[in-house]
């Protein structure tokens, strides 16, 4: 199945037959570390390492809004290209987490899918 997923400039044009999710910090998947304007790219490295391992929480906790945000994202994206919109894009943004996190999920309903599919195989042979 092919999965398109790209991190866009808030302020930017949705591209045709794209669904966008706005991801700054006033949504559920914002980033609630900050950087200075002038940030570096390791600062910014830094803040994505953090940001990776709250959200990785929050879906541990079963952050329900979290986790019904993550899942609109995944659903659409199997539907549709899907833009992940953030006034930090182009720049290294926590937007990547939150695509590598969708694609991991992607994968994996797609890994338990064929699992299944063996099972039922098996079970019929």
């Amino acid at each position: 199945m092919s999965v398109r997923i790209s991190i866009v400039q808030r302020d930017s044009a949705v591209a045709e037959h794209s669904i966008r999710f706005d991801v700054d910090r006033s949504t559920v998947l914002g980033n609630p570390f900050k950087l200075r304007a002038n940030a570096s790219n390791a600062a910014r490295v830094e803040c994505l390492k953090l940001y990776r391992k709250w959200l990785w929480e929050r879906i541990q906790e079963r952050d329900q809004a979290i986790i019904a945000q993550l899942s609109k994202i995944k659903r659409a994206a199997l539907m549709a290209p899907v833009e992940l919109a953030c006034h930090c894009a182009p720049k290294l943004c926590h937007a990547s987490v939150i695509k590598n996190a969708v694609l991991w999920a992607i994968a994996k309903s797609e890994e338990v899918a064929r699992r299944k599919q063996t099972v039922n195989r098996k079970v019929n042979a």
